[in-house]
């Protein structure tokens, strides 16, 4: 160990038994001028799992100045190596203590600022996202908001639309989230994602509508209709293929198709009719939740592709 490291080191291990602002200063001293070995990271590390997110300067250095660091160590040049991506997540395994919000932030950080990424890593970026929105106990605007810019960023040219593994990290946060407090973005972003996922999965074939199945469009906060891109969803569900690749079964995707094809033709239910009493005393707003926003949204841009999706992967 370096002898500079070795010395910051032991400060901040001499008052770890004083005040935490004492050892804050050690560790905004170290920050100032960047790590300038392992060992110095490591002490930060250490003294982040101390901090727990409570420290809005502290948090915002240590992102910043420890993405520099990975992306820079060992000769990376600004990009994140898988070397250093193991490197770092070693040293998030070994600290043991609890996680915070700032480790999920370097790595979105990381994704922001490197030049190159190893295969797969927007998938963890967005796995320590939704992780983290789970242990938040609800769905903040902040870490929603974080989660959209990952989910915007990944595709690739011939498959821009959410992708079954983005779509079961996000299905997973969701079955955690569901009933809490959550903020309304996070129902948006969540119906329109997995809408964008669902449709691209029941497609006859969604390579011939890039550009209409695009996340980009899905996920456009000023686009109420993203729907209306998508040429085969004006046809119908009888005049195409649809369903075939989800069940594999040509029979069931038939059935799916007719299925599908009926109750886009259903009309609505009307609705109930309302007396004296409910003018004066409405019942309750209910609550709205994901799943909601997701079968809402679903029924208005494509009508009775739930009905072929229940049949098709019956």
């Amino acid at each position: 160990m370096v002898r500079t490291a070795s010395g910051i080191i032991q400060r901040i291990q001499a008052v770890s038994h004083r005040s935490r602002e004492d050892a804050r200063q050690v560790a905004l001293e170290m920050c100032s001028r960047g790590p300038k070995s392992d060992a110095e990271a490591q002490a930060l590390f250490d003294f982040n799992t101390r901090m727990n997110g409570t420290d809005l300067d502290w948090d915002s250095r240590f992102v910043r100045v420890m993405a520099s660091y990975v992306l820079a160590r060992e000769g990376a040049n600004n990009a994140l190596t898988q070397s250093n991506l193991d490197w770092l997540q070693e040293r998030i395994v070994s600290g043991g203590g609890p996680r915070n919000r700032n480790l999920a932030g370097l790595f979105t950080r990381l994704f922001r600022k490197a030049s190159q990424v190893p295969d797969g890593y927007g998938l963890v970026v967005l796995t320590h996202l939704c992780e983290q929105m789970v242990r938040d106990g609800r769905a903040l605007d902040d870490m929603v908001e974080q989660i959209a810019e990952i989910v915007s960023r990944l595709g690739t040219e011939q498959a821009p639309w959410l992708s079954r593994a983005e779509a079961a990290i996000l299905l997973r946060a969701h079955d955690q989230l569901e009933g809490c407090e959550n903020d309304p973005a996070w129902n948006f972003l969540f119906s329109r994602a997995i809408a964008n996922h669902l449709i691209a999965s029941a497609h006859p074939n969604p390579h011939s509508e890039r550009h209409a199945l695009s996340r980009k469009h899905w996920l456009d906060q000023n686009d109420a209709h993203p729907g209306k891109f998508v040429g085969c969803l004006a046809l119908g569900f009888d005049k195409g293929r649809w369903f075939e690749h989800i069940g594999h079964e040509a029979e069931r995707a038939r059935l799916a198709r007719h299925a599908a094809s009926l109750a886009a033709k259903r009309k609505p239910d009307a609705a109930p009719m309302r007396n004296v009493w409910w003018r004066k005393s409405p019942p309750p707003a209910a609550i709205p939740t994901a799943s909601h926003a997701l079968v809402d949204f679903l029924n208005r841009e494509a009508p009775g592709l739930l009905a072929g999706l229940v049949v098709a992967a019956h």
